[in-house]
C-alpha cells in the first residue's frame, strides 16, 4: 500500500473530464482501479485489495459502469485470484471476496471472463455462475506468467471449477469478431506454441447488442 501513491504519480491510469477534455488527474484524484473501451469491449483494470477494498466505491463503480453499457462486452483483469490454483492460498481474504462480493455482480452483468494473476501458473476455468460450473459464464483465466521464474513454489489443486491447470509461460489473445458474433481465447507459450484448442463464447448468450447504453458520470 505506502507504494500506490507513488506509482500512480508516475503511471496515472485514467483520465477525467475537465472542459469537455480528457486529462489526467491530479495525483489526489487518481485511482487504482479504472475502465477502457476497445469499441464495444469493455475492460475492468481494478484493485483486489491493495489500496481500495472490494466493496464500498469500487463496487459501485464497478456495478455503475457495467449498467450504462448493456450491449459492450465485458471484460475485468486483477491481481489476487478468487480461484487460486495453489493450495497455499485457498483461504485467503481475496479469495472470500472475489466469491462473495465480486462475482455476483459479474454474474449480473455477464461478464464474460476475468484475468487473474499473482501465483504464476496457468488455469481456464469452466464458465461459472454463482461460483459454480455452468453451460454460459464468466470463464476465469489466469494466473500470470508470462516471464516470471515458474519456480516449483505452487502446489497445484485440482478442483470441480479447473477445465486447465499447468506451469508454463504463457499469453492469452483475446480475438473479438461481432461479423462472427463470437470472442475467441487462444493461449500460447514463450515459443509461441499453442497451449490449449481455441475455444469461444457466443456473443448472444451473454448480451443484447439492441439495448441502448444509458449516461454515465464515470470516465476511463
Amino acid at each position: 500500500g505506502k507504494f500506490g501513491p507513488a506509482y500512480l504519480s508516475f503511471f496515472p491510469q485514467h483520465t477525467i473530464q475537465e472542459n469537455g477534455k480528457a486529462v489526467v488527474p491530479p495525483i489526489e484524484k487518481r485511482l487504482s482501479y479504472h475502465y477502457h473501451k476497445f469499441g464495444r469491449v469493455i475492460h475492468f483494470n481494478l484493485d483486489s485489495g491493495y489500496l481500495f477494498p472490494y466493496d464500498g466505491q469500487q463496487l459501485d463503480f464497478i456495478k455503475e459502469i457495467s449498467a450504462a453499457y448493456p450491449n459492450f462486452i465485458k471484460i475485468a483483469s486483477y491481481h489476487n485470484p478468487t480461484f487460486p490454483t495453489c493450495h497455499n492460498n485457498d483461504t485467503s481474504i481475496s479469495v472470500q471476496m472475489g466469491l462473495n462480493v465480486w462475482n455476483p455482480v459479474f454474474d449480473a452483468y455477464n461478464f464474460f471472463s476475468v484475468f487473474e494473476n499473482h501465483q504464476h501458473t496457468f488455469k481456464k476455468t469452466y464458465p461459472l455462475r454463482g461460483n459454480k460450473p455452468s453451460t454460459v459464464g464468466t470463464i476465469f483465466l489466469g494466473n500470470g506468467n508470462w516471464g516470471a521464474d515458474l519456480g516449483g513454489k505452487c502446489t497445484p489443486k485440482k478442483g470441480s471449477v479447473f477445465e486447465t491447470i499447468g506451469s508454463y509461460h504463457h499469453f492469452w489473445l483475446v480475438n473479438v469478431s461481432w461479423s462472427q458474433g463470437a470472442v475467441t481465447y487462444s493461449a500460447y507459450n514463450n515459443t509461441g506454441a499453442s497451449i490449449i484448442t481455441p475455444f469461444q463464447q457466443k456473443i448472444s448468450d451473454y448480451i443484447n447488442i439492441h439495448t441502448p447504453e444509458k449516461k454515465s458520470r464515470w470516465h476511463h
